[in-house]
């Protein structure tokens, strides 16, 4: 559950210092958010994907319009026409590189060297850019199509600065294995909300990754642990694989023995990373409530009373789900 402290409170409740401050709330019932989903599936097979536009502005009025602030909803504005716009404007956007990198692939078919392996790293790293962009993108997107007692949210900022920053920390946590991972987090949230405002009064995030680094480390110690582990009991197989790869791999006796030397590693030891799943949600948890006390509305503060164990608990459910 988030609260909202401070001076919001007092303003909420002027009459009493014991109130509890005021809450976000959810009124929404599962059955007729079933009957829409079920009829947006519905729509979007018979138009062949095409109403899946339309279906997610349904979706996103039906859960803006049963949360609530002090009483009064929010009311999501926008329309299916802007998404399938949007969409129209990515394909554009796409389809020309997709192209040259299609006719680049076809140039260097059968090229030695860093060449085809360049072009790959260009195409790729190029749409990761690309992606950020449209993140930062569709964020403004929904806070201008967001309105509360009649002010609509904003987001000023440039997608382009956003996708440098976001993309300049993807490469630092990508190149440190996941350690940079809060400076990432922090850096790219930070820029979102210091660029947002709910009609002039602007929000910020006042964070710090040094705090959530250090919880971060919970996460990565299974991970790291394993591939200690794994290293350290496959010192032989790791070393007379590289011997074969060395001297090639072109007789079948050769590739007998490299099945064989691939077959004698010992793969339990990673078993132990999958540990850092069920520490994820708890992390989560914690950075969810870490973030909404640094967010800031004005002179508003925020507070989060969301628990690890509610998510633990729909997350069994989900799963469960999933298996029956």
């Amino acid at each position: 559950m988030t609260e909202i402290t401070g001076t919001a409170a007092a303003v909420a409740a002027p009459a009493r210092n014991d109130t509890p401050a005021p809450r976000f709330e959810f009124s929404g019932r599962r059955a007729p958010l079933f009957r829409l989903l079920a009829r947006n599936l519905l729509l979007t097979v018979v138009s062949l994907g095409i109403y899946r536009f339309w279906a997610k502005t349904r979706v996103r009025r039906y859960f803006w319009r049963n949360t609530r602030l002090l009483g009064e909803p929010f009311e999501y504005v926008g329309t299916g026409g802007e998404l399938f716009v949007g969409f129209l404007i990515a394909i554009v956007v796409l389809v020309p590189i997709g192209g040259v990198y299609s006719l680049l692939k076809f140039f260097t078919v059968g090229m030695t060297g860093y060449l085809p392996f360049a072009v790959d790293i260009v195409y790729y790293a190029l749409l990761v850019f690309l992606i950020q962009i449209a993140i930062h993108r569709m964020r403004r997107y929904r806070l201008t199509r967001t309105v509360w007692r009649g002010i609509r949210f904003g987001l000023d900022g440039s997608s382009l600065r956003y996708a440098l920053i976001s993309s300049g920390y993807g490469f630092l946590s990508a190149i440190t294995l996941g350690l940079a991972r809060p400076w990432h987090r922090v850096a790219t949230l930070r820029y979102f909300f210091g660029h947002a405002r709910f009609g002039t009064v602007p929000l910020a995030l006042e964070a710090r990754p040094g705090w959530l680094f250090r919880r971060w480390l919970i996460v990565l110690a299974p991970v790291f642990a394993a591939l200690i582990l794994f290293v350290a009991l496959n010192t032989a197989s790791f070393s007379g694989l590289i011997d074969l790869i060395a001297n090639g791999l072109q007789t079948p006796i050769q590739k007998a023995a490299f099945a064989g030397v691939i077959g004698s590693f010992k793969p339990w030891p990673l078993y132990i990373a999958a540990i850092s799943y069920f520490l994820l949600l708890w992390y989560a948890v914690v950075e969810f409530r870490y973030f909404s006390g640094c967010l800031t509305l004005g002179r508003l503060g925020f507070r989060s009373s969301l628990s690890a164990g509610i998510v633990y608990a729909v997350h069994a459910l989900y799963w469960f789900l999933v298996l029956v």
